[in-house]
């Protein structure tokens, strides 16, 4: 309890030096409402499916993971064990063992594949994605996901994203008009160097300087991921170009 007041009172004071009362009074920025997972339950159809069918959802994101036969499945961790009915670890699984698993706990639904949330996607115009290929993974990972970007038809609506540069720099060096993200737990000189398109730093690293440091490089900045409607008001008033949130109605309230 002690971290989170903490961290409320840096949020605060941070939120003081975003401007005073010229900038209280001025018209919000445009902000990107990010569908963290899809929202809940996480990284399932259901979800996704909600999501893009929201009109004030402008992105959904999701996690990628590879199976042992090479398939392409939407679920965060590198085990199935949180998120499903079943145990062990997703790269030791077949497609099929993975396909035969439940999600959420107790749910019904199984463990969707990036085909079947890509597809979902292209039926929804003018939404986007943020599609985050978790680390490790195969090789060959970059180049299945850049195709199945383009088999369906939403490349240009999709951003590639990872905390790993050297499988952005593989993904920029298959396709380099790709639009890439970093995702990072921090907002350094790494972070303001790397030359993607996209930064995504989780919240409490971002401060206002270092946003508009990046947005005057051309770059967008989100943050990650904010649940709470006090924090996501600061971050709004900062000037970030985008929230990722699992509560994105909440979001959609602070924005307004």
């Amino acid at each position: 309890m002690y971290r989170r007041l903490a961290m409320l009172l840096v949020l605060l004071v941070m939120a003081a030096g975003c401007g005073g009362t010229a900038a209280s009074n001025a018209p919000p920025r445009d902000v990107d409402v990010v569908a963290h997972r899809g929202g809940v339950p996480e990284n399932t159809l259901s979800a996704f499916k909600a999501a893009l069918a929201d009109p004030d959802v402008d992105v959904i994101e999701m996690d990628v993971q590879v199976s042992k036969d090479g398939g392409l499945f939407i679920i965060h961790d590198k085990t199935v064990d949180r998120t499903t009915d079943g145990k062990g670890a997703l790269s030791e699984l077949t497609s099929e063992q993975v396909k035969a698993l439940k999600t959420p706990k107790g749910g019904a639904e199984s463990v969707p594949t990036l085909d079947e949330v890509l597809a979902l996607l292209a039926g929804a115009p003018g939404k986007r994605a943020f599609v985050e290929i978790k680390n490790p993974t195969p090789a060959d990972t970059p180049a299945k996901v850049l195709a199945a970007l383009k088999q369906h038809g939403v490349v240009d609506r999709s951003v590639v994203i990872s905390f790993d540069r050297p499988l952005l720099d593989e993904v920029k060096r298959l396709d380099p008009q790709q639009p890439v993200g970093f995702v990072s737990k921090a907002f350094g000189n790494l972070e303001k160097e790397y030359p993607s398109e996209y930064l995504l730093v989780t919240y409490g690293a971002a401060n206002k300087a270092l946003v508009a440091e990046a947005q005057k490089a051309g770059r967008k900045v989100y943050v990650w991921t904010v649940n709470e409607k006090p924090i996501m008001e600061t971050y709004i008033k900062m000037g970030v170009d985008g929230i990722i949130s699992d509560q994105y109605r909440l979001l959609v309230e602070a924005i307004r």
